[in-house]
């Protein structure tokens, strides 16, 4: 299935200094030696994911479920599992007073080859700031049993 469905529209969030010195304390080590992009795409990840589960019960999580019963039927959806975020482009640095919102579409769905009861969906997450500027868009894939 390739054809892409309603877009979900998250509730607005502003990211706090807080939230930046977290993530900066986390995640900018030593480790990542200057990858500036990879600590900001590190960086936004909880965020997007908080978004993500806010928007959950505002339909999102029941059009998944739809999509997985007509891609597996009836058995009863048991746990839901991160399969990988690919596609990242980043557009802008997300600063402390930036209100974010994001825009969540399916855009494919198909039963596991390999897992039975499993269906994979991908979602397209696209963040914007305060002013309708681009942040972040990336892909996620899931795959539910």
């Amino acid at each position: 299935m390739t054809k892409e469905r309603r877009v979900f529209m998250t509730p607005p969030r502003t990211v706090t200094k807080a939230d930046i010195n977290t993530f900066a304390n986390t995640f900018l080590t030593p480790l990542l030696r200057g990858r500036g992009r990879e600590a900001h795409a590190t960086m936004i990840l909880p965020i997007i994911d908080g978004l993500y589960e806010a928007v959950r019960w505002h339909g999102l999580d029941a059009e998944m479920k739809r999509v997985r019963k007509n891609l597996v039927g009836d058995r009863p959806a048991t746990t839901e599992v991160s399969l990988g975020w690919t596609n990242w482009k980043l557009y802008k640095p997300l600063k402390a007073g930036d209100t974010v919102t994001m825009e969540i579409k399916i855009v494919d769905a198909r039963a596991s080859k390999n897992r039975s009861g499993m269906a994979i969906i991908k979602l397209r997450k696209v963040a914007y700031d305060q002013n309708g500027e681009k942040i972040v868009d990336v892909d996620h894939t899931i795959g539910i049993f």
